[in-house]
């Protein structure tokens, strides 16, 4: 095989592992198993707003950064945090320099079910990586940490 050949081939192979992957990571039934362990009240989107919060400098944001950061309409975004606020995950504040302006912050129920979900993907990574060597774990990272960084530097 040519080594053309051979580069499109390894490719395709990785494109198939990605997809599944990130196929298993986003499927219902996968994240609906792991919640259900601590809570099982809030979808993998709202986990998603949940992260986004906790991670952001002042840990809130307006209802539009949040739109912005995540790529979601509004509309979405607006019914998936009143869902969150009913089950106490996040709450709403008035900025105090303009009044029309609301924050979102997440709670300390949000950030407890942030740190259990954290923990529980820890523990699932540490079970795959028991049975390599240390050499295949630190060359899997460094070669998947490269990778990740070509994607986006080509990206730019």
């Amino acid at each position: 095989m040519d080594k053309n050949k051979s580069l499109q081939n390894d490719v395709e192979l990785l494109q198939d592992v990605l997809a599944k992957l990130f196929r298993h990571l986003k499927n219902r039934h996968t994240w609906q198993k792991m919640i259900n362990k601590f809570d099982g009240q809030i979808d993998h989107s709202s986990f998603s707003i949940i992260h986004c919060l906790l991670n952001s400098s002042s840990h809130k944001l307006t209802l539009n950064e949040l739109s912005s950061i995540l790529q979601v309409e509004a509309p979405f975004l607006s019914r998936k945090t009143t869902e969150l606020q009913d089950l106490g995950y996040l709450k709403r504040t008035r900025s105090t320099d303009d009044k029309r302006q609301v924050f979102l912050e997440a709670t300390p129920k949000a950030k407890e079910i942030a740190l259990k979900i954290h923990q529980h993907r820890r523990l699932t990574t540490k079970k795959v990586f028991e049975s390599w060597t240390e050499k295949d774990r630190s060359n899997f990272i460094k070669l998947l940490d490269q990778f990740v960084n070509q994607i986006i530097k080509n990206q730019e």
